[in-house]
């Protein structure tokens, strides 16, 4: 696994743009592109401390960077206490036992939602980007300022947020929460579309029209991506089916009432028709770039119709 990582980083640096300047004597720089490449070749340059404060933490290259790090420097990290970032296979275990690595861990009752490193108490990198496996594929940013009393203000606000979730973790394995759902609590609130499926969660309610009307849910508003061949519990066969036809459907909190507010209709009918297909089972999944596809396989015999369709690109609900 080390030598899996440590080889993913050096694929990383090799990747960085050679038109891209990331030389800390000229800093105060925005980055739009390479971000994880300039993250591995930053973290991988300090040389004196890092002090780290990012919400998740499921990137194993960035991971195992500073792991490496924390056994020659001083390494503080601060993450969220919740599943996500502890079912995730970093072994935070062997990172507080590192000569230098100290955890911190936040409580998700008030979610510490910040992106930044300080790196040698010279100069910091902060911005959109998290440090997750899947942010790379993201339109994201990042900022490197090496100003000096911006790079103070980030060092006062790292140790009031020690002072506020320390001390440090000294037994990982009795502080971690495995339930919490810091991800989740945060979109009790409505997000656009794109940033909710950006960490993980599907924004709306995905499901098929029966034959009263009403909406039989296959994929639930928050359930978590990827979603790979899920089945509806019944199938077009059954009498209250009326077509190859679904939902995408999106409710809010009004006044403490759930009500719909937007719906998207996929009607593939015709395309199953042409098939010769009346009676299938349905197989839904979503990627983590957010295609949907719809597998329709026919109950008495072998023929199978696949549907896909982009989430992000065509579906908008106000």
């Amino acid at each position: 696994m080390v030598n899996t990582c440590r080889q993913s980083a050096e694929h990383c640096l090799k990747g960085v743009n050679s038109n891209v300047n990331i030389n800390p004597s000229n800093m105060s720089s925005v980055y739009f592109e390479n971000i994880k490449s300039i993250l591995v070749q930053e973290l991988t340059r300090a040389s004196e401390s890092l002090k780290i404060a990012v919400a998740w933490l499921n990137d194993p290259v960035l991971f195992e960077i500073i792991s490496e790090k924390a056994k020659t420097i001083s390494v503080e990290l601060l993450v969220v206490n919740d599943r996500l970032n502890n079912t995730c296979g970093n072994d935070f275990n062997s990172f507080i036992q590192t000569s230098y690595g100290k955890l911190y861990l936040a409580e998700t009752s008030k979610l510490m939602h910040n992106k930044f490193t300080i790196v040698d108490n010279k100069y910091i990198i902060t911005g959109s980007y998290n440090w997750t496996r899947g942010a790379r594929n993201n339109r994201e940013n990042i900022v490197v300022i090496d100003k000096l009393d911006v790079v103070n203000k980030f060092c006062l606000e790292f140790e009031s947020l020690k002072n506020m979730y320390g001390p440090s973790v000294t037994d990982y394995n009795k502080a971690k929460d495995t339930k919490a759902d810091a991800i989740q609590s945060e979109f009790t609130t409505e997000l656009p579309i794109d940033e909710m499926m950006r960490h993980g969660l599907l924004p709306f309610d995905i499901g098929v029209f029966t034959r009263n009307d009403s909406f039989a849910i296959a994929l639930h508003k928050n359930d978590r991506l990827p979603i790979t061949r899920k089945q509806l519990h019944y199938n077009t066969a059954d009498s209250n089916q009326i077509s190859f036809q679904f939902k995408i459907k999106k409710q809010r909190s009004i006044q403490g009432e759930i009500k719909d507010v937007g719906q998207f209709i996929l009607d593939f009918s015709q395309k199953c028709l042409m098939q010769n297909i009346h009676k299938a089972d349905l197989f839904f999944s979503v990627s983590l770039t957010g295609e949907l596809a719809i597998e329709c396989k026919e109950i008495e015999g072998n023929k199978t119709v696949l549907f896909s369709y982009d989430l992000l690109k065509n579906v908008r609900l106000s």
